[in-house]
């Protein structure tokens, strides 16, 4: 037996002298940039249209990437980056290494708000298969320019971009296969303290500020199930469910939603009204009844 304890421990030191060893000879001898270059590659590879651009690379010990002022946007596209981040920091997962797969923890700063998660892959090419959860915190969903865009071509659409507001905390988890449409994953998001506007009258009002939205979204085989998401108010409430059919182009992706919305103001308290959401995202369409 205590051979055996002996010949475990053994392995184990090994395997840490082995991970602080290729950390050392990545903070030494593997140019930042030349990382950078590589992620941008990997972003094109996995989908053409989309693109990353990164003001600023370095690394730091131990065994930590820094990329500051990432942004990842749809070609032609830069001034709606899909995803934006003040800085990312990603640092060798030491813990999965051990277990004989590359992992990655990772930690940011984005739209006034921080996330952080890590990644496991399960090959050294890091393309697939790979799990991977995130918190996000206090993210400021009125600086998230993609969504305004999205919102912002006329066609039937009631919801004003302009007027779209609250702090989003949540969590995310995904297994993934390679291209992010061919997992699965579950986000859990709550939203606080928010407005949102409409161009034209919604049971007599042309805004809605919230107390709290909450809800759960799953994604299974290209398509996003949104699984009763409820918000309220001092003057409305109201619930929706419903799917989201995924295309590679994002905003061409088709949605099928349906809700109810309840008035609460003195005079109008009671009165419910269905609505269904339809078209896509580029197009959305929003219809009473």
């Amino acid at each position: 037996m205590r051979q055996i304890i002996s010949k475990k421990r053994g392995w184990i030191g090994y395997g840490i002298y082995t991970v602080l060893i290729t950390g050392w000879l990545m903070y030494h001898l593997f140019p930042a940039e030349t990382f950078g270059n590589y992620v941008r590659a990997k972003v094109t590879e996995t989908n053409p249209k989309l693109k990353l651009s990164l003001s600023g690379t370095g690394l730091s010990f131990p065994l930590t990437l820094r990329f500051i002022h990432v942004h990842l946007f749809v070609e032609g596209q830069p001034h709606a980056p899909v995803l934006s981040a003040e800085q990312v920091a990603i640092a060798l997962h030491i813990g999965a290494c051990l277990q004989g797969s590359p992992g990655f923890r990772f930690q940011g700063l984005a739209y006034g708000g921080e996330f952080k998660g890590s990644l496991q892959f399960q090959n050294a090419d890091l393309v697939g298969p790979f799990t991977g959860e995130a918190d996000f915190k206090d993210v400021d969903i009125g600086k998230y320019r993609y969504l305004s865009q999205a919102m912002s071509v006329p066609g039937g659409q009631i919801l004003d971009p302009g007027e779209i507001s609250g702090r989003g905390s949540g969590h995310i988890q995904y297994q993934g296969q390679g291209r992010w449409m061919e997992g699965s994953g579950d986000v859990e998001v709550n939203l606080t303290q928010g407005r949102i506007g409409f161009l034209e009258p919604v049971l007599g009002l042309r805004s809605f500020n919230f107390d709290a939205l909450s809800g759960k979204i799953l994604l299974r085989e290209e398509k996003m199930k949104i699984q009763d998401v409820r918000f309220k108010g001092s003057a409305l409430k109201g619930r929706l469910s419903g799917d989201i059919f995924l295309r590679r182009d994002f905003a061409a992706s088709s949605l099928r939603i349906r809700g109810v919305i309840e008035a609460l103001q003195q005079g109008l308290r009671g009165l419910e009204r269905p609505f269904v959401i339809h078209g896509t995202f580029r197009t959305p369409v929003f219809r009473f009844g």
